[in-house]
């Protein structure tokens, strides 16, 4: 009979603790993983419990009381069931009190001293409405006049009265402290640093725009960390503390516009523990939301995106180092239902996270989930709703704009604390004030705190934290031209058949010819100008429905008979890969992004690999990176391809000027000439406030291309699908022939290009508008300019500071053991049959065997690092298996699946 093993978290003897910290040879920080003394709380019933706790007991179970208390003491383990005393209501007190402490005690630690914040319900008519910025004077759409995004909750008359308290448990009914008081303001999301000692916060002292402050648990004083820019005001806000002090947080000042609405974006930028080096970490198309830190010492958030797919289920959970390296998908960058996740927080020792989702429009709140990356990455199989549990349809109203009903918006700031119990804020009802709760996955809950005026949100303990084991950082500002990426074999991934080693769905090995690097400039704020009449397009390159961005082609890099392909690319730019065939046409194409960090390498086994599959092994051909090559001559800079510049010559020469697609054509004239696009009849792009081509606009809404930008599914698309491979034009014109018309070299990859980018017409967001136009635009993306400079004089002060040094960024995987330290060992005896030795400097897994089976080593990502299969015979032979572990310093998971048992254990090794 199967049974999973308890979780035992796995580190190396304590008196390798003690060498390593006397050698000096890590960051002191490391390895001072909190070992407090045990923590007590008062475990006896008050003579007065707080009515609103009462209240809400009794609003959970009724008032049959008779009948109530033998069904708790039922329930309550043995050594409480004795304690509880009493009939009627009293004895009903009684029985819930100790349901209370026994729910509460085995979480005493974390729940001994309990952050939250006191203030309006954050969040407007659409999810991203949390910076809470007036208008700044600029002119918005159609006459650049508008007031930024403002709380709903704030027309409610529930402005200020803000505050931070603290929660200490002496007995299991404490009253709040306010720790910190925002005043008139509004003071949110509390982050404490590792050692509790103080609490990062974010502030809007006049109600326009938050900054990052600290506070000093000791002195009791707080400190601004981040002020505006120059003559602009922004909003830095959710504040995410690391392990080495520094704080990750989302801010405004990336100056950039929603695509699809009037609205603003906050991207994430790093700073040190003083406010210094600020500089941006994520450039992403619309805005991230709510970092936090995992166990593993990675950061998880939520990333809103649609680069040239669905307009509405575009938000997942992504994660990346401390530096900003390694950005990569946790889950849902693909899954149609949810349409979003948001303030996800992963439950230690596992792959899971808990998660709110909620639809493309609503309030910062949502339904609760848990997910579990382990089962797959993407789809509705992962997705467990959950407090209570309950069947997860995800058909028919799940994919629309909204997907979860209001009536359900109840979840704000899971907290997890295991497998099934975590804190949570908490509303009954969607009208109704969110308060913080102790709650299980099944919807059992104690109410902790409670206001009657206003919500209360983001609970989080203020408990001495264990320091994982810190993640190398890769990020060398003094590195930009060594940023590259390689990927192992482009046939291997997601599209691919059920046996991996094949290739992608109906791609031949050896059809791709070359990977096309594709960087992507986003607007500024306001969007100026828009196409369509429901969903928006703002300050479009295109007509309505095409490519939602700006974007360049950065170059090719050619791509070896086995897939591989290795190059070098731009840091700090939003970049996007193409699988481009022998005729010029897109076998597959990203429809997302990826940003690396100065000096980073990212490596990819495959085309959106299956991250849940062990990597295959494999020797490939092209790894060392190449500079990329330009596709033809067109120029390999920003705002290089406009199909003014690039596509119409070739109309020109051969299809113009041969007397043919003119304005006498009867389908399809393919003149340069230009017009207002405001002059149009047409609806959805008459609001584009910029001049389009005759050629451009007749060929664009024609039949000739295929273009599914707009309302693309959220799922993976099959290769060849969309674009030039499935295009009209290119198939049975181009490629086929027309008329006897002679090509020249790269006039059919420049036109299937152009497809490929979702059929642009500007290359840049100014070009074609009017020069009064382009002068406002121009003017508002200065404060983006500004803020790049100062930007750049901070990491040149990071630099010259020493970077990432190792007396401050010091890494475990640096550490050198001693020679006569060899034979350390983590050892792992469990009381299932299972042994497990880990060998630290050798990098040995040893493991004793209770049968045959399967065994797997996971990081705390889900990627599987290792997967071995023991037969019978290879287990009566020998029940030992030794396995070489070529891996970092970090935080795994040793997963065995066999005949008598399951078991997992949680690794930390050195």
């Amino acid at each position: 009979m199967n049974h999973k093993s308890h979780r035992v978290l796995w580190s190396v003897q304590s008196a390798a603790l003690y060498i390593l910290a006397a050698l000096a040879l890590v960051s002191p920080g490391v390895l001072s993983n909190a070992r407090a003394a045990t923590v007590t709380i008062d475990e006896e019933q008050p003579s007065t419990i707080p009515q609103a706790i009462v209240s809400d007991w009794k609003a959970q179970d009724g008032t049959n009381y008779a009948a109530l208390i033998e069904s708790i003491k039922a329930d309550l383990p043995e050594k409480y069931k004795s304690k509880v005393t009493g009939s009627g209501e009293a004895g009903y007190l009684s029985a819930c009190h100790w349901r209370r402490v026994s729910r509460m005690a085995p979480h005493a630690k974390t729940l001994k001293k309990i952050l939250y914040a006191r203030h309006h319900d954050i969040g407007g008519a659409i999810i991203g409405y949390t910076e809470d910025l007036n208008s700044d004077g600029a002119r918005g759409l159609g006459s650049w006049g508008m007031t930024m995004s403002k709380s709903s909750d704030y027309s409610n008359g529930n402005k200020g009265g803000t505050a931070i308290h603290l929660l200490e448990f002496e007995d299991y009914y404490p009253e709040p402290s306010e720790l910190i008081s925002g005043g008139s303001g509004c003071v949110r999301d509390p982050c404490p640093t590792y050692d509790g000692k103080k609490i990062v916060f974010a502030w809007s002292k006049d109600n326009n725009g938050y900054s990052i402050f600290d506070y000093d648990m000791e002195t009791e004083q707080t400190r601004q960390l981040t002020d505006d820019p120059p003559g602009v005001k922004v909003s830095d806000m959710e504040p995410c503390v690391t392990p080495t002090g520094d704080i990750i947080f989302c801010s405004s000042r990336c100056f950039q516009s929603v695509d699809c609405n009037i609205n603003l974006v906050s991207n994430l930028y790093l700073m040190d523990c003083d406010g210094k080096y600020l500089r941006r970490i994520s450039y992403d198309q619309v805005n991230i939301f709510y970092p936090t830190m995992n166990q593993d010492g990675s950061v998880m958030y939520t990333r809103w995106e649609y680069n040239d797919r669905n307009v509405a289920n575009c938000f997942g959970i992504f994660t990346m180092n401390q530096d900003g390296t390694k950005q990569q998908e946790f889950f849902g960058n693909q899954t149609g239902w949810p349409a979003t996740f948001n303030q996800a927080r992963m439950i230690p020792n596992t792959m899971k996270a808990l998660a709110t989702i909620g639809g493309h429009m609503g309030p910062y709140a949502g339904d609760l989930v848990l997910v579990n990356a382990e089962a797959a990455r993407n789809g509705i199989s992962s997705v467990q709703l959950i407090a209570p549990k309950r069947t997860t349809s995800g058909s028919s109203s799940p994919y629309n704009m909204n997907g979860v009903p209001e009536e359900d918006k109840l979840f704000q700031n899971p907290y997890p604390l295991n497998e099934k119990w975590f804190l949570i804020s908490y509303r009954k009802t969607s009208s109704s004030r969110f308060g913080i709760y102790l709650m299980s996955v099944d919807g059992d809950r104690e109410l902790i705190a409670s206001n009657s005026s206003q919500s209360l949100s983001q609970p989080i303990s203020l408990a001495e934290r264990d320091i994982p084991i810190v993640t190398t950082f890769k990020a060398d500002y003094t590195k930009y031209d060594s940023t590259s990426i390689s990927v192992s074999n482009v046939y291997y991934g997601q599209q691919t058949n059920p046996d991996p080693s094949k290739s992608m769905n109906r791609v031949p090995a050896g059809s791709v010819k070359k990977m096309r690097v594709v960087a992507m400039e986003y607007r500024t704020d306001p969007a100026f100008g828009n196409t369509g009449s429901n969903s928006y397009q703002m300050g479009p390159v295109g007509r309505f429905g095409c490519s939602w961005e700006a974007k360049w082609i950065c170059g090719e890099v050619d791509v070896a008979e086995d897939g591989s392909a290795a190059c070098f690319v731009p840091p700090r730019t939003p970049i996007f890969l193409q699988l481009i065939a022998e005729d010029g046409t897109c076998i597959q194409t990203m429809r997302s992004w990826m940003t690396l960090q100065p000096g980073e390498r990212f490596d990819c086994f495959g085309c959106h690999e299956d991250k849940n599959a062990a990597p295959p092994t494999s020797n490939p051909t092209n790894n060392t990176p190449v500079a990329l090559k330009p596709l033809f001559d067109i120029p390999q800079e920003k705002g290089s391809f406009h199909f003014a510049r690039i596509v119409q010559p070739i109309l020109d020469k051969h299809c113009v000027k041969s007397g043919c697609h003119n304005a006498s054509h009867s389908k399809l004239n393919l003149e340069p000439t230009t017009f207002w696009t405001n002059d149009l009849s047409d609806a959805e792009n008459k609001s584009a406030y910029r001049y389009w081509s005759k050629a451009y606009y007749n060929l664009s809404q024609s039949n000739y291309v295929s273009c599914n930008a707009l309302y693309g599914g959220a799922e993976g698309i099959p290769p060849k699908s969309i674009g030039s491979a499935n295009s009209k034009l290119v198939k049975n014109y181009l490629l086929a022939g027309h008329k006897s018309v002679d090509f020249d070299e790269g006039d059919i990859e420049k036109i299937c290009a152009w497809i490929d980018l979702s059929i642009p017409y500007s290359g840049t967001y100014t070009d074609d508008m009017k020069d009064t136009d382009k002068a406002n635009y121009l003017a508002r993306l200065q404060r983006r300019i500004d803020m790049e400079e100062i930007e750049e004089q901070n990491i040149q002060e990071f630099i010259a500071d020493g970077g990432y040094r190792q007396e401050k960024y010091g890494i475990i995987t640096n550490v050198k053991m001693p020679g006569a330290q060899k034979g350390i060992q983590n050892m792992l005896n469990t009381n299932n049959g299972l042994k497990v030795n880990f060998m630290s400097t050798e990098r040995i897994l040893n493991i004793s065997l209770p049968s045959e089976g399967k065994i797997k080593l996971l990081n705390l990502q889900g990627r599987q690092l290792l997967s071995k299969k023991v037969s019978r015979e290879a287990f009566l032979k020998n029940a030992q298996q030794s396995i070489k572990l070529d891996i970092p310093a970090g935080t795994y998971i040793v997963k065995f699946s066999g005949v008598k048992l399951d078991a997992e254990e949680v690794v930390s090794v050195l």
